[in-house]
């Protein structure tokens, strides 16, 4: 199985003030919106050429958020089954493996 890439680690100061958190996210959303814009521009081009590379523009990006996503399920997932897990093991020692389910009654 291929290892899967780390994300960057990105460390922002603590010490920032509101109105510096403010000013990233705001250049952040200025920053989205020409993206969205040119590629809306794009993709109502006459030009063919230019509308094929907003189509695939706009699939690498579908594919890098399923990719998180799928990155995200995983560590939810791995952080759960050790509980769940423990949990059941739990159970049956509490019950006894006859009572762990409705089946020892029929």
């Amino acid at each position: 199985m291929p290892a899967t890439p780390q994300p960057p680690q990105i460390h922002l100061p603590k010490g920032w003030q509101d109105c510096v958190k403010s000013a990233v996210l705001h250049a952040i959303a200025l920053a989205h919106y020409a993206i969205v814009y040119a590629r809306a521009w794009a993709a109502d081009s006459i030009n063919a050429r230019v509308r094929l590379a907003a189509e695939n523009d706009r699939l690498h990006e579908a594919c890098a958020l399923l990719h998180e996503q799928l990155r995200i399920k995983d560590i939810r997932i791995t952080q759960i089954t050790p509980a769940t897990t423990a949990s059941w093991v739990k159970r049956i020692d509490e019950n006894g493996p006859e009572r762990c389910c409705n089946c020892a009654s029929r």
